[in-house]
């Protein structure tokens, strides 16, 4: 999906996953793999680089997936020197729990999220 953006070159389409990220979201959503921890970690490193002080938003929506998975985006959340707060928007089952749980400034949950490990 994209969004126009108003520049100095006037109307421009971006994809929503840009300019959320460009406001410190990211999301986990689907299946935890491989291709979905090197993403997270891809992310939390251009965050860093940006603004270590900054905090991270990381939304999760996921029923869990592979632990080797889970536990790269584990590490990432853990080694990041940018504040990682961890949401539940709608589901975090088995390692989406723990991933959920590791957040190290702040974990929550909304009012119709489910957590479950």
């Amino acid at each position: 999906m994209n969004i126009l953006v108003k520049s100095s070159n006037g109307l421009s389409q971006v994809p929503l996953e840009t300019k959320l990220l460009s406001h410190r979201k990211i999301f986990l959503e689907g299946e935890i793999d491989d291709a979905m921890a090197g993403e997270f970690w891809k992310k939390v490193m251009l965050l860093n680089y940006e603004n270590e002080n900054a905090p991270i938003d990381c939304l999760i929506n996921s029923s869990g997936g592979e632990i080797s998975s889970g536990m790269m985006i584990y590490d990432a959340i853990q080694k990041s020197k940018a504040p990682i707060r961890t949401y539940c928007i709608g589901k975090a089952h088995s390692m989406a729990a723990i991933l959920l749980a590791c957040g190290n400034h702040g974990r929550y949950i909304l009012p119709h999220g489910e957590a479950m490990l």
